[in-house]
């Protein structure tokens, strides 16, 4: 029964040392659009190796072996890990994840407030828009074809945006020629991470492409 005992204590110490590490992860992935600060591809890879280390000394824990209060935590951490892990694994895998179309979309939309509000949201966005789709092509390590034709898509919509709304949305601001000029220049660059990043998908595609028509080929 001691045994027992010790070694129930100790699953329980295990689990309250991993809960610990848990807390002290960081929670922020990967920005869904150019709305943010942009981390390197190279902290984004250390945290996905730092939660995959997190999944294997989890696994490790014996939630049989806990108290029932801990073995309900241990429950929604797996749920919450598998989500983190996921939301990260996949930054390798989907080309179509990266896009700032859907927030410049968003800001478009008289719905989304006070003009002079979205436009610093806006600015921003237009900003972070080359480091942005540069951390996205150093992520994508093994592009998934079909998700691919996705962000091709997704990436000449973000193209008609920047064309077309952008200069009918700053027509309605009163905006100083100055601060005018200054948008239109960072959009310029915008413009040139996209297409950039479109060039980029387009080669994806055919590289696939061309790989499975050698290997029809070669039946």
């Amino acid at each position: 029964m001691g045994c027992l005992l010790l070694s129930a204590c100790g699953e329980d110490a295990a689990f309250r040392r991993w809960e610990q590490a848990w807390k002290e992860a960081p929670k922020g992935v990967y920005p869904a659009a150019a709305g943010e600060a942009i981390p390197s591809a190279e902290e984004v890879g250390k945290e996905l190796e730092q939660y995959q280390l997190l999944s294997e000394s989890f696994q490790q824990i014996n939630p049989a072996d806990l108290e029932k209060i801990n073995q309900q935590r241990w429950n929604r951490y797996a749920a919450e890990l598998k989500a983190a892990l996921e939301s990260r694994e996949h930054l390798a895998e989907d080309p179509a994840a990266f896009d700032i179309g859907g927030t410049l979309g968003a800001l478009f939309q008289n719905d989304s407030g006070a003009l002079d509000g979205r436009l610093p949201r806006l600015e921003k966005c237009l900003t972070q828009a080359p480091a942005y789709y540069e951390t996205a092509k150093t992520l994508l390590r093994r592009p998934d074809p079909e998700r691919t034709l996705l962000a091709i898509e997704k990436q000449l919509q973000t193209l008609r945006l920047l064309r077309d709304s952008l200069p009918a949305l700053l027509e309605t601001a009163e905006l100083e020629e100055a601060a005018r000029k200054r948008i239109f220049q960072k959009a310029y660059f915008a413009k040139l991470a996209v297409k950039d990043y479109l060039a980029f998908c387009e080669s994806l595609h055919f590289e696939h492409s061309d790989t499975t028509l050698v290997r029809s080929l070669s039946r």
